[in-house]
């Protein structure tokens, strides 16, 4: 079980001291009611008779469920929500005054709910004098016949969940006809008095209770003297006791409040500085990741021209190599006239060589006689005309294919000085890669480090934070406390003045 709050009511009479405590076991969350001592034991049977009479009577009205535990402790669930007075402070401080009414006339309602009757001259019961010891003088006033005195802001919680407003407190029940006016009266004074300082420049008291149409407050003051009395015996009066010290250095205390405040100061100019170095921060790591996405659209780019470049390259490999396997068939074709002409050559000469082996022999001879010189002489003349049509011949065929090696040739050195420059290209392009890569890890390196830069400021600022508003909860702790110290200084003052008037009257 471990112990999140606990209040101890020590400045109240025995008979009504308790301790109020919140606790959490094995994840549950819950409230505590104990008696301090065994003269309080009759006053939690009473919150617990006080529960049970005001949930079976009010059905239209949310209360918190409570449980008795043994003769001296109550237990109470545990709800997740805002009180009522959280909710007018924070109406308070963005300076809204209709929802600041809104939540008041919200009140108002919730008190009707527990039903009234108009009073034409009220008169104080037993039990009435018994808690208030004072008779007020009050006509045509709306009453309650059992009251829960302290129905104050706090005591009223809605609930997060379906937001219903639950009764959170029911340890002060009078069974007797009570103003109404009374319980708002003494709900907006504590409101008052605890918030004093947001309250100024935004609303007074005066204005509330004319807007509420509350008269009657010198009466009702009274009435909350004797309620007072009659919880904390003849001790001093005063609204929200359980902030009360029993001394204070007033010199000490602004003091106190001075240093705070220049803390206060101090850290907000710190909380300044950080969130300036936060924007720039922001500013740098934006500019750095404006270059990344340069240089990842560079890369991108790059990356396109070196598949471009590698398509280029691979179809020229293609005509290099068609152009390699042409050359090969070229000269595979010279080489084939080259064997046909050499053996037309061949064939010629064994033609020419039977003819003269004819010549040599008796037919030539009487062949010569025959045709005679003439045949002779067309016969050498067409051998020399053969033998220069075919040198003719195989002249023009080699001119024509070493023209079209040469024109090969030509081509495949255009094709290897365009391969050489493409491969310089790929090479540059390679280098401007990986001087982008190299960059781009520079520059993540620096975002990196930034990063952990801003998350080092962050945390700065969140402890700035945290001790900020330690020191505003504790300004206003003190702001609390030197409230209570002027009412009890004017309290005071009061009794003094109240005293030398009776002496005066002696």
């Amino acid at each position: 079980m471990k112990i999140l709050y606990s209040k101890f009511s020590r400045n109240r009479l025995p008979c009504f001291q308790i301790k109020t405590s919140i606790l959490k076991d094995q994840g549950i969350i819950y409230v505590e009611k104990q008696a301090l001592n065994k003269e309080a034991y009759a006053h939690i049977q009473n919150i617990y008779n006080n529960y049970t009479l005001l949930h079976s009577k009010y059905q239209n009205v949310e209360f918190v469920r409570t449980t008795k535990l043994g003769e001296d402790k109550l237990r109470f669930e545990f709800i997740e929500g805002n009180t009522l007075d959280g909710l007018l402070l924070s109406s308070i401080r963005s300076h809204d005054m209709n929802r600041f009414f809104k939540y008041l006339r919200e009140y108002i309602d919730l008190l009707k709910s527990f039903g009234t009757n108009v009073i034409p001259k009220f008169q104080a019961d037993n039990e009435f004098l018994k808690v208030f010891k004072f008779q007020p003088e009050l006509e045509n006033v709306e009453c309650f016949s059992e009251t829960n005195v302290d129905l104050t802001f706090d005591n009223i919680l809605v609930n997060k969940s379906n937001s219903n407003k639950v009764i959170i407190d029911f340890e002060w029940i009078l069974i007797a006809n009570t103003p109404m006016d009374y319980i708002i009266f003494r709900s907006v004074s504590r409101l008052f008095w605890k918030y004093g300082n947001y309250l100024r420049g935004f609303l007074k008291i005066e204005e509330v209770f004319s807007e509420l149409k509350i008269s009657n407050i010198e009466q009702y003051q009274k009435m909350e003297r004797g309620f007072q009395t009659y919880v904390l015996g003849n001790r001093e009066y005063e609204i929200g006791s359980q902030y009360r010290r029993q001394t204070i250095n007033l010199s000490e205390l602004k003091n106190q409040a001075n240093e705070y405040l220049v803390s206060i100061e101090r850290n907000e100019a710190s909380l300044s500085d950080t969130l300036m170095k936060n924007e720039e921060l922001k500013r740098e790591i934006d500019f750095v990741k404006q270059q990344q996405n340069e240089i990842n659209s560079k890369l991108i780019h790059a990356q396109f021209q070196s598949e471009e470049f590698r398509n280029k390259v691979k179809n020229l490999e293609e005509v290099n190599s068609n152009l390699i396997s042409s050359i090969h068939q070229a000269k595979n074709e010279i080489d084939i006239l080259s064997n046909s002409l050499l053996t037309a050559d061949v064939h010629i000469s064994s033609i020419l060589e039977e003819i003269r082996r004819i010549e040599g022999t008796w037919r030539g001879t009487v062949v010569k006689k025959i045709i005679g010189i003439e045949y002779f002489g067309k016969s050498q003349e067409l051998e020399k005309s053969n033998e220069v049509r075919i040198e003719e011949y195989q002249s023009k065929l080699v001119l024509k294919k070493n023209e079209e090696i040469m024109d090969l040739q030509s081509r495949l050195q255009e094709m290897e000085l365009k391969l050489e420059q493409v491969g310089k290209s790929k090479l540059s392009d390679q280098l401007e890669i990986n001087h982008l890569k190299t960059h781009l890890t520079e520059i993540l390196d620096r975002y990196h480090n930034v990063d952990l830069q801003n998350k080092h400021l962050a945390r700065q600022n969140h402890e700035n934070t945290v001790k900020n508003k330690e020191l505003v909860d504790v300004y206003e702790s003190i702001q609390k406390e030197f409230h209570q110290l002027k009412h009890q200084n004017e309290n005071l003052l009061n009794q003094i003045y109240k005293g030398l008037g009776e002496e005066g009257n002696h």
